[in-house]
Formats: structure tokens, sequence, C-alpha cells
């Protein structure tokens, strides 16, 4: 399970970048011998500090924040053997012109990604976001699935589930205790994956993306959430939402 020290230093850790902010660069880089990252990284600090009219302290809590949310993508990795269970999460959809929600191909793909981790883990059970849990029922006939299925309200309309509610349903159907699942294998879109993993790590799960697993990067131009339709669109939605988490961990810091 290796992680490159910058990453680590970087991968949602909002609980611990805030009041490392001031030691960030030097904590996750090489004191005297910075290459052109770090370089990077100062310059950025100094411009942001001048827009704030020289406030390096803020400057510096935010410059973590960016980088955090903005600029570090991989998660923390573990082999797909080492895995005992699997949480996988959907990435869009497909609405038919009747308006019936179908899970779409990226969903496809993901259910491959589990297969592939299956493969590595035949044991392990698999608590799958109901689009991707049709693929592994239907088309690989895979057994231990649980499927995660959207919430209905008390108008019969269709609750779809946050990242945090698939995972927080994973735990409750596993029976509840997050420290007796183990090792657990997460899958997502390549793009999503990191938020994915803080947000199980968030629920005290052991969890990690598979290192030797392939996960989607494709998108559907048809996909029924506008956000999944592209790269860029979603990825500034993605970021929008670390930077909430963010900013919620420090003010919960700040004042408990």
């Amino acid at each position: 399970m290796s992680i490159e020290r910058r990453d680590f230093c970087r991968f949602g850790f909002g609980a611990m970048l805030a009041p490392m902010a001031g030691s960030l660069l030097t904590a996750c880089g090489d004191a005297g011998a910075q290459g052109p990252a770090d370089q990077t990284e100062n310059l950025m600090l100094q411009r942001l500090s001048q827009e704030l009219g020289g406030d390096n302290a803020t400057a510096q809590a935010l410059h973590a924040m960016i980088l955090d949310a903005c600029y570090a993508w991989t998660p923390p990795s573990c082999p797909g053997n080492t895995v005992n269970n699997i949480v996988a999460l959907a990435f869009g959809n497909r609405v038919s012109a009747a308006g019936e929600t179908t899970p779409g191909p990226i969903n496809e793909l993901l259910a491959q990604s589990v297969q592939q981790l299956r493969a590595r883990a035949p044991y392990a059970p698999v608590y799958a976001q109901w689009e991707i849990a049709r693929y592994l029922q239907q088309k690989y006939g895979m057994g231990q699935v649980v499927s995660i299925e959207p919430e209905i309200d008390e108008n019969g309309q269709v609750i779809y589930l946050s990242t945090e509610g698939v995972i927080k349903k994973a735990i409750e159907f596993a029976g509840g205790d997050p420290g007796k699942m183990g090792t657990v294998g997460v899958i997502g879109h390549r793009d999503h994956i990191k938020r994915c993993v803080k947000l199980a790590r968030d629920f005290k799960l052991n969890a990690f993306m598979p290192a030797d697993v392939e996960l989607p990067v494709a998108y559907d131009s048809q996909s029924g959430q506008k956000w999944t339709r592209r790269r860029d669109l979603y990825l500034g939605q993605d970021m929008s939402v670390q930077m909430y988490m963010l900013s919620q961990n420090s003010i919960a810091q700040a004042y408990p």
C-alpha cells in the first residue's frame, strides 16, 4: 500500500490540513531542495496572500484546502487480494423518453471494475448502488451482492442517494459496525474515487482504492445527471463539494 508522500499529505485530511497549513510545504516536500512543484505551490501561496492584502496566515490555511480539493485526486490504495468487503458507487445514469431511470453505460463499466476486484477477492461481499448491482446480478450472475436501492418519500417520489448516503447504507447492510468490515475496497469512477474513499474513511471504514483494478474514466454525454456528462463539469462540481467539506471541518475545529 504505497502512497506518494505528497499525495498522503494532501489526501482529504481536512482535520489535519488546517492546523498544519503553515508547515504544509516543508512537511510534504524536501526542505532545502525544492522541485518545480514546490516552487509552483510557493508562487500560488504568495499570489493568494497578495490578493488577501498580505494576510499570510489566512492564505496558508486556504492554500492547504485548495491543494487538497483541486490538485490531489489519488486516494490511498491497496492490493485487491487484501480486500474483505467491496463498496461500489454509481456514476450517472440514463433517463428514457418515458422518464424511466436506467443504469447507463458508465455503471456497466463500474460493474466490470467490481468483477475485476471480485476475481482478486472472491469471498468479499459486495454492497453496490443499484445501477451497478443490476449489471452484477444480470450480466455476471454474481452472488453475495447487496443492491443499495434509492429511497421513496411519502409522496412516492424517488430520493436519489448521495455518495454519503450509499456508504451509510452499505455499513448498515453489513451489520452496522464499520470496524468489523476489515479492509474495504471502494469502486467508483476515477474522478469520483477520491471523495468516495474520503467519505468512507469519515464513516470509520478502513477504505482504499484497489490498486490493481481499472476504474472507468469515460463520461456519458447522455447521462441523466448533467454534471456527469463532461469531465470539466464534473470536476468543478466535485471540487466545490470537497471545498465545502473542508470548510465545514475547519469551522468544527475552530468552534467545537
